[in-house]
């Protein structure tokens, strides 16, 4: 009975690839996967020089060693620290509030997300999201107006899923040999695109204020240098009036 469940679910996953682009070019993306070699890490060295050769044994030894690789730096000022961390708790009430989300921004940034992106360890594509009715929207702005106003990044967007990959020219046995890459949700993407669209226009406002700065003393430069010029011509008429005086 398994076996039919999983014909029937490969005979109808078949009968759907097609080459049309609607379909984001699935034939061909499933004889590339097909016609590409997968690749095997070869078991591992651990820290002190044992072998791991099971899945979990590699997955501890990268852990074990990405761990080691990426641990923070020894703080050289605590007080210095505390002050950051009380200065970003703290609430800021000079600052104007950001431009609400709407579900049309929402939309357009989902249509820029490219279908290539990797996938997170939730799975979800870009195709998915496009594909979301009005409602999901909706719930999408609710989630990031929520995340904005209690000044919050959910902790499930910031869950990477880790791939290593081999470094060209390096030793496959040994952990060291591989580069991680972090995967992450789509959705904490999205609402990073969000922030950095309001974080954009406050720069382009700061930009254009210096502008306008620059440009205002670029015409005020030469009245301040005739100005000048006018001071020191009077100064020196009054200067040979008073020698003519003595004369």
């Amino acid at each position: 009975m398994i076996k039919e469940h999983e014909n029937r679910c490969v005979q109808s996953h078949l009968s759907q690839l097609t080459s049309q682009k609607d379909t984001n070019y699935s034939l061909w993306r499933a004889t590339k996967n097909l016609k590409q070699p997968k690749d095997h890490i070869p078991p591992l060295r651990k820290l002190d020089r044992s072998w791991a050769r099971t899945d979990v044994e590699k997955t501890t030894a990268f852990a074990v060693h990405l761990e080691k690789v990426f641990t923070p730096l020894p703080c050289s000022n605590p007080d210095n620290d505390d002050d950051i961390a009380n200065y970003l708790q703290s609430p800021n009430q000079l600052c104007p509030p950001l431009k609400a989300v709407s579900p049309k921004e929402i939309s357009r940034e989902i249509k820029c997300l490219s279908p290539n992106k990797a996938l997170g360890y939730d799975l979800l594509d870009s195709v998915l999201l496009s594909n979301l009715p009005r409602s999901g929207v909706i719930y999408l702005v609710t989630l990031f107006k929520s995340s904005m106003r209690l000044s919050h990044y959910p902790g499930q967007w910031k869950i990477a899923q880790v791939v290593m990959i081999l470094k060209p020219g390096k030793q496959p046995e040994e952990v060291s040999s591989y580069r991680p890459i972090s995967l992450l949700p789509l959705v904490g993407k999205l609402f990073e695109k969000v922030i950095l669209n309001r974080m954009q226009s406050f720069f382009l406002f700061e930009k254009d204020e210096e502008r306008t700065k620059c440009e205002i003393w670029q015409k005020r430069q030469p009245i301040i240098k005739q100005r000048r010029r006018e001071k020191a011509s009077g100064a020196e008429v009054v200067t040979s009036a008073k020698v003519l005086e003595v004369l």
